[in-house]
Formats: C-alpha cells, sequence, structure tokens
C-alpha cells in the first residue's frame, strides 16, 4: 500500500514504524514536530516523525495548510 503520514510525537512515530515494518510504501510525512509548542512533548520522551523519516530518506514537509489547493 502506498501511503502519506500526516502526524506528530510519538503515536504517529509508532504509526509509521508499523507501516514500515509490514513492508508498506511511505511516499512522505507531514509533520508539525518542528514548531515551537512541540519541544515540550520531545522533552518528555516522544520522538520527532520528521526526524524518524528523514533517517531513512522519505521526503518531509512541513510549514503546509493540508488543505490547500498546492
Amino acid at each position: 500500500m502506498r501511503v502519506f503520514l500526516i502526524g506528530s510525537k510519538q503515536l504517529s512515530c509508532l504509526i509509521f514504524d508499523e507501516l514500515i515494518g509490514q513492508g508498506h510504501q511511505v511516499l512522505g510525512v507531514y509533520s508539525r514536530d518542528n514548531e515551537p509548542g512541540m519541544e515540550i512533548w520531545h522533552s518528555l520522551g516522544h520522538r520527532n516523525l520528521a526526524e524518524e523519516a528523514r533517517k531513512i530518506d522519505i521526503p518531509v514537509y512541513q510549514n503546509m495548510k493540508v488543505n490547500s489547493p498546492e
């Protein structure tokens, strides 16, 4: 299955791990993990979806509106 994952914090990373582990093709991820308000979550041990995707060369999209025409 080809998927595009939208998410932030630990739950999205667990979903990402499962998709990759089952052999699905993750075309890219949209993450808000680098926004200032997310710092608290990462200090509590939540992983960063953008960082996880970059580790295996999956495109990361940030600072965009998901529902925009582009």
